[in-house]
């Protein structure tokens, strides 16, 4: 199937409420895994979560995969170089979409983040 690529570049000072949104239609297929990239400076302040819509659940977190345990519901990093890669495993017997969501609580700076879907047969 191949890779789905999605930027996103949320403004200063972005809440969870007003993320920064891009959305793609994927599958069927296996979602494989995900490489992430997160700029140098960005400080764990810009966050990412990316969620697909299974039948059961239109925003079914996929980075991360909710733990209830700790109530994670976003990553953030810094400085991951060419890309951290994130293990998924998903099987998608239909067409669904794909969403990312970004947010920022860098009160000075923009960060644009980058999200690689590897989407295989």
């Amino acid at each position: 199937m191949g890779v789905v690529s999605l930027t996103l570049s949320p403004p200063a000072s972005t809440t969870k409420a007003n993320a920064v949104t891009a959305t793609v239609m994927i599958g069927p297929g296996y979602i494989n895994d995900a490489i992430v990239q997160f700029p140098a400076g960005c400080q764990y302040l810009a966050k990412l979560a990316v969620y697909v819509s299974l039948p059961s659940n239109p925003l079914t977190p996929v980075l991360p995969q909710y733990d209830a345990e700790d109530g994670q519901d976003h990553i953030a990093l810094d400085d991951t170089g060419g890309g951290l890669v994130l293990p998924i495993g998903i099987r998608l017997d239909y067409t669904a979409k794909l969403t990312a969501k970004a947010w920022n609580s860098d009160s000075v700076n923009a960060h644009t983040l980058k999200v690689l879907i590897n989407l295989i047969d």
